[in-house]
């Protein structure tokens, strides 16, 4: 009579390293211990060649004898041991079917268990339970962590929640199925919401622009000049960009969009108004400020729209005036200017010979009294109206000086001139040349220096030209 109550307990030994069908449906994986086994162990000594076969997945890996055959379960938690501490996980199993099978066989059984330790080894796989995390239907990866889906919704959120959120919305399904794998193909958690936020690489085709260079554009994309140069190794070291030319442009799409809305208390200026007024007093080209206005000051709430962080939208909730602002008072003038002659003051040098180089006012620790116009030396230098002359000669750091009085209270100087081609008492009308423009006196380079003055004071010239 068979002995079946070894049989049975070498098959419940095994429970806790072959993987139960019940959790993986569809994965055959379960050690077969024959009654044939047991009764070879009963019979041995009685019925010569009759051996134990070790197979994984129908495929012989050794021949062994009864005292083998009782450490096979020992080997096992071993080599499961191992791999347990080689991926730090403990609920590993047996991804493959392994029978014993007793045969007889004229075969001597082998000898070295270490050999059929490292046999084992070499033809076994462990799995263990893996959650399977998908965006849309797209793999991300498969996590050693049991997670629900509105968990991991949660931990993506979090990157994008600043303050208190009234609401967050991932637009995309997230799911988490369970899955059979080598333990080396899990991932943790963290390395998933990474993958999830990091997202995909894929490249945009940027067209250079004038004025380009790798700096600026690497500024205006987010990028480093190191990433463009790695994506764009036909670039030179010193090589200019040209306006036209194509450069790639690596950039990520995330796996997911995530919106977020909060509300949003913020302290805002008020800009205050201009009030113009007429002052009779004030020549027309002339203003003056008389109230400076002052900014006011609000409290206005939002509701704020991110997607991914980036604000989209904002929808006013509530506004608080907190100061009121004061308006700006400006007055302008509306007096006309008197003319010489009956008209503007003439351009003492043709436009088409010279340009305007520096204006009336302010310069440095000192003022300047006129403007200046920088020509070639000998250009002639034009009477800005009709009058007489009352100076023409060398004048300290005017150089070459001619002074022209005209009617209504004012005069007109030329200094640096090279040439003086008028005499003191002389009637010059508007237009007549009256000297040609050089770099006495203290000039630098040859220009004309040009003042108008009214009543004995200088003015702006710049307010007495006609338009040429």
């Amino acid at each position: 009579m068979e002995d079946k109550s070894g049989n049975d307990s070498l098959k419940e030994s095994f429970k806790s390293i072959m993987a139960p069908k019940k959790l993986f449906c569809g994965f055959v994986a379960v050690l077969t211990l024959g009654a044939g086994l047991y009764t070879y162990s009963q019979t041995k000594e009685f019925n010569a060649g009759y051996v134990n076969t070790l197979y994984i997945q129908n495929e012989e890996i050794a021949v062994i004898d009864r005292e083998q055959r009782d450490k096979i379960e020992e080997i096992l938690k071993e080599i499961k041991s191992e791999v347990e501490d080689e991926y730090d996980i403990d609920n590993l199993y047996i991804a493959e079917e392994l029978e014993i099978e007793e045969e007889h066989r004229q075969t001597s059984p082998t000898d070295d268990m270490i050999e059929i330790k490292e046999k084992l080894k070499e033809n076994l796989t462990f799995h263990t339970r893996g959650y399977a995390l998908y965006v849309d239907n797209e793999k991300i990866g498969v996590i050693r962590e049991e997670l629900s889906p509105d968990e991991i919704a949660e931990d993506v959120a979090q990157h994008f929640v600043d303050g208190d959120i009234e609401e967050v919305e991932i637009e995309e399904d997230i799911r988490v199925e369970t899955k059979e794998i080598y333990p080396g193909k899990l991932i943790d958690k963290d390395s998933a919401i990474s993958i999830i936020l990091n997202g995909t690489e894929y490249t945009e085709t940027y067209e250079v622009q004038s004025g380009d260079s790798l700096w600026t554009i690497a500024d205006e994309t987010d990028k480093t000049v190191s990433q463009l140069r790695e994506a764009n190794p036909q670039l030179d070291e010193d090589e200019m960009l040209r306006p036209g030319e194509e450069i790639e442009l690596v950039k990520t799409e995330s796996y997911v969009n995530v919106r977020t809305t909060k509300k949003r208390k913020v302290k805002e200026s008020i800009s205050y108004d201009t009030e113009y007024r007429t002052d009779s007093s004030l020549w027309w080209d002339e203003s003056k400020v008389m109230e400076p206005g002052n900014v006011g000051k609000r409290e206005v709430e939002y509701r704020v729209h991110k997607k991914n962080g980036q604000e989209k939208e904002q929808e006013v909730l509530r506004k608080e005036i907190l100061e009121e602002p004061e308006n700006q008072v400006i007055v302008r003038g509306s007096a006309q200017r008197p003319r010489a002659e009956g008209d503007r003051f003439l351009f003492p040098i043709n436009p088409s010979s010279g340009r305007f180089t520096s204006g009336y006012g302010p310069r440095g620790a000192g003022f300047h009294s006129g403007v200046d116009f920088a020509a070639p030396r000998g250009t002639p230098v034009r009477a800005a109206a009709s009058g007489t002359v009352t100076f023409s000669g060398y004048k300290g750091g005017y150089g070459n000086l001619i002074v022209i009085e005209h009617s209504g209270g004012y005069e007109t100087y030329y200094a640096h001139n090279s040439e003086n081609h008028v005499q003191e008492g002389q009637q010059v009308n508007r237009g007549d040349v009256i000297g040609l423009v050089g770099s006495t006196g203290r000039s630098t380079g040859a220009h004309l220096h040009f003042e108008i003055h009214r009543h004995g004071s200088h003015t702006n010239p710049l307010n007495y030209f006609a338009p040429q």
